[in-house]
């Protein structure tokens, strides 16, 4: 894949396709596109096709935005997603169904990518090691004095 390919382009905003570890900010600046396609509540299930019933001007219209407005949102969803997440979406024409496979794959504490976010955080906090420790009797807790790697200010834990 190519650095290009690692990227969504779109009229209203380019940004990174959603891998393992930016379903947040993805997810975020998906909502804005669909937003702006009027395709969002489509993809939340809170807009359902019109009643195909009447053959009147009006009717024929609804339904041929809904649709238009129906495969935009299945375009970006599936357009926005690395090559390895799209495979997951294989079959899958319904961009509420897309979004709620993603949803329960990527926003979960418990989803594979929440614990391999988590553990590239931890590692990168694993060389702060407070500065200076303490030993203290068995009985009572350990104090040690530690410097923030945020701030550099020192701070006295017990």
């Amino acid at each position: 894949m190519s650095s290009t390919d690692k990227f969504y382009k779109s009229t209203y905003d380019n940004f990174e396709k959603l891998n393992k570890l930016n379903y947040t900010s993805w997810r975020a600046k998906v909502t804005g596109v669909l937003r702006s396609l009027r395709a969002y509540k489509i993809v939340t299930g809170e807009e359902q096709a019109p009643p195909n019933g009447g053959n009147s001007a009006a009717a024929r219209a609804a339904i041929a935005d809904y649709d238009a407005r129906f495969a935009q949102a299945e375009a970006t969803i599936r357009l926005s997603v690395n090559d390895d997440i799209a495979e997951r979406l294989e079959g899958v024409e319904d961009p509420a169904e897309m979004w709620e496979i993603l949803r329960k794959e990527f926003d979960s504490t418990a989803s594979e990518a929440r614990r391999m976010k988590l553990a590239i955080e931890f590692h990168g906090l694993r060389d702060y090691v407070p500065k200076k420790m303490k030993r203290s009797p068995p009985t009572a807790h350990a104090s040690f004095d530690t410097e923030s790697p945020f701030t550099g200010a020192k701070k006295k834990s017990r």
